[in-house]
């Protein structure tokens, strides 16, 4: 049997007034951003735990995108 691995893009977007960046991204900052996957599904639970200022359990094989969202 032959296997494949598919990734499936999953957008996410942080909006809020303490996300907004001083500076705008310019277009090639977002097409280069948008260009390579930056984290993967199981990342998701955990950036909202830390959002929200909850531990993120052991248990959870992501991690959080929260420092490479703010950049």
């Amino acid at each position: 049997m032959r296997c494949s691995i598919v990734v499936w893009r999953v957008p996410f977007y942080l909006v809020g007034k303490d996300f907004r960046r001083e500076v705008p991204r310019t277009a090639k900052e977002i097409e280069d951003k948008l260009s390579h996957v930056e984290g993967v599904l199981s990342d998701v639970a955990p950036t909202i735990l830390e959002l929200m200022g909850l531990d993120i359990p052991a248990e959870m094989t992501g991690v959080s995108l929260m420092p490479r969202l703010l950049v």
